[in-house]
C-alpha cells in the first residue's frame, strides 16, 4: 500500500490514542522506518501487522480500528490532503456514492500504482443504495464500512449501513446496503 495509508494508521493512533500508543504499535511490530512517504508502496503485511498492534494496544478489534481508519481517511486525510479532489465527487452523499466507482480514476492520477478497488453502485430508490465492493486485498471491508460513516459525517448526512452477506470471496467482496 501507498505511505499515506500507513502516515493515516500514526495519524489517527497519535491523535486519537496517543504517541506512546503510536509508539508500542512501532515497537511491537519492530517497525524500523521512522516516517512514511506518501507516494512509496510499502507491503501489505506492514499495514496489516500496524492495525492488529494498534488492535492488541488499545483493547478495540481489528474491524474497529479499521472502521475508525476508514472515518479518519475522509474526516481528516482526505480534507486536509486532497479537499479538491473530493469536491469532484459530488455535492451530496447520494451523489457522491454514485459516483463512487469513477473516483479511484481520478484518484489513480495522483497514485499511479495503486491497486484500486472496485465499487458497483444499484440504486434502489431514491434514498437506498447497494454498494458492491471488491479488491484484490483481503480484509478491508471494514475500512470501507469506516469510509462510509466518514462520507456520512461529512455530507452531514444521517446514513443507515448494513453489510449484507456476499456470495462472492467474502474475504475480498462486500456488500453494503445504506439508506438515508
Amino acid at each position: 500500500m501507498y505511505g499515506i495509508v500507513n502516515q493515516t494508521i500514526e495519524d489517527l493512533l497519535t491523535k486519537q490514542y496517543s504517541e506512546e500508543v503510536w509508539k508500542n504499535a512501532k515497537e511491537k511490530i519492530h517497525l524500523k522506518e521512522n516516517f512514511f512517504l506518501i507516494n512509496k508502496i510499502y507491503s501489505d503485511e506492514m499495514t496489516f501487522k500496524l492495525i492488529a498492534a494498534a488492535s492488541e494496544i488499545t483493547g478495540k478489534t481489528s474491524d474497529e480500528i479499521l472502521r475508525e481508519l476508514g472515518k479518519w481517511w475522509i474526516i481528516k486525510v482526505s480534507q486536509e490532503k486532497y479537499g479538491s479532489l473530493m469536491s469532484t465527487g459530488g455535492k451530496n452523499l447520494k451523489e457522491f456514492l454514485i459516483n463512487l466507482p469513477a473516483f479511484h480514476t481520478r484518484v489513480m492520477m495522483l497514485y499511479p500504482k495503486i491497486d484500486s478497488p472496485e465499487f458497483e453502485i444499484n440504486i434502489i430508490s431514491e434514498n437506498k443504495l447497494l454498494i458492491h465492493y471488491s479488491s484484490y486485498r483481503s480484509g478491508l471491508q471494514e475500512f470501507v464500512y469506516g469510509i462510509l460513516l466518514g462520507l456520512a459525517e461529512l455530507f452531514k448526512t444521517p446514513m443507515q449501513i448494513k453489510k449484507l452477506p456476499s456470495r462472492v470471496s467474502p474475504e475480498q467482496t462486500a456488500l453494503f446496503e445504506v439508506h438515508w
